[in-house]
């Protein structure tokens, strides 16, 4: 089987013992292993046996009981769970047969009791918030982000809001952004938790995707030997106001070379795409920008590479040498072929630009 075939949780008595006991099972070749202070989550995979009559695996609970017994290594087995399919770690509700991942419901009821707290304090600006409420939104928020990725671009006013603190002690009000990111996590949180899929990704693709974007002319994009361009629609002094700026139009090439991706086919892929624009980059890496425009083309982005199981991994190359520039600028190379996508621009963005 190419999935962990039963997951077991349980709790050593003292966090320093979790170490070395988590050595010796590893070194029995009983794992995997995942640990988190004084929480254990064991895997195992069946060495024999098939699904008609059964599976055969190297251990189970009580051998691990056993193996801790000798070694004088405190167990809380109470705290144990046998192993199944399903099993709750770090706050997350793992599914190996169904290979999916989810925010335990008890979590998800907690984190959305947090964000309503927070609210309710804040409406109308009535109550200020302290630092320590901000901060702990804030990890409770990111820690969420795994199950919505496209979550992280909803916390850059939190972000920001916390950095404001100029003492602990002394609240504040939240600003509108943040006020209408937490009603996002609100919303989110009240439904049923999303199951992220766990579907394994091929190695690092490198499709020879380079991306870049000219304020005088617009997108271009080359995908090794093909080129396709999006063109301006509206003069510059259109497009460039209310944040859209050099850096959306960066995020915007890149949000465009993965709608192209999926036109071909791409899935299951951590997949290589070059940008001159490192800002661009970092924004993307963290999931976030401080440009709200960026933001919401960085959530776009994100929403799809989770529907495809697709992981981008834009690395800088510089301007000199970036292929899709001749293209950004309406100048082709002749040695490239014209490859058209047939995609329907965002709405947000095709208000400004066209296909060449």
């Amino acid at each position: 089987m190419s999935v962990l075939s039963a997951l077991a949780r349980g709790r050593v008595c003292k966090a320093q013992s979790m170490g070395p006991f988590v050595a010796f099972l590893d070194a029995r070749g009983w794992g995997p292993n995942r640990k988190w202070v004084d929480d254990l989550l064991n895997g195992r995979y069946p060495v024999a046996g098939s699904a008609d009559v059964g599976w055969t695996y190297t251990h189970s609970v009580q051998d691990i009981f056993k193996l801790a017994e000798s070694l004088g290594i405190p167990l809380h087995q109470e705290k144990w769970t046998p192993h199944a399919f399903e099993a709750e770690y770090a706050g997350f509700a793992w599914d190996a047969g169904h290979r999916t991942v989810a925010l335990a419901e008890k979590k998800r009821l907690k984190y959305l009791g947090r964000v309503e707290d927070a609210l309710c304090s804040s409406k109308d600006k009535a109550l200020h918030m302290d630092l320590h409420t901000v901060q702990k939104l804030n990890g409770t928020l990111s820690h969420c982000a795994f199950i919505y990725p496209h979550g992280r671009t909803f916390l850059s006013g939190l972000y920001a809001f916390a950095a404001s603190f100029r003492s602990k002690f002394a609240p504040r009000y939240p600003p509108k952004s943040v006020i209408v990111d937490l009603g996002w996590w609100r919303d989110v949180l009240a439904k049923p938790s999303a199951k992220r899929a766990l579907r394994p990704r091929r190695s690092l693709t490198d499709l020879d995707v380079w991306v870049d974007a000219s304020s005088a002319w617009g997108i271009g994009l080359i995908t090794g030997a093909t080129w396709d361009a999006w063109k301006w629609a509206v003069p510059y002094e259109t497009w460039h106001s209310d944040g859209r700026d050099i850096g959306w139009a960066e995020m915007v090439a890149i949000e465009l070379a993965l709608r192209t991706l999926e036109e071909a086919g791409i899935r299951d892929a951590d997949v290589l795409i070059r940008s001159d624009n490192e800002g661009v980059i970092h924004a993307l890496q963290r999931g976030r920008s401080r440009n709200f425009q960026v933001n919401l083309s960085i959530r776009r982005t994100e929403a799809l590479c989770m529907a495809l199981n697709i992981v981008i991994r834009p690395i800088y190359v510089n301007a000199k040498i970036n292929r899709a520039d001749p293209v950004s600028r309406g100048i082709p190379d002749p040695s490239l072929q014209r490859a058209k996508a047939r995609f329907s621009l965002p709405q947000e963005v095709s208000k400004y630009l066209a296909h060449a």
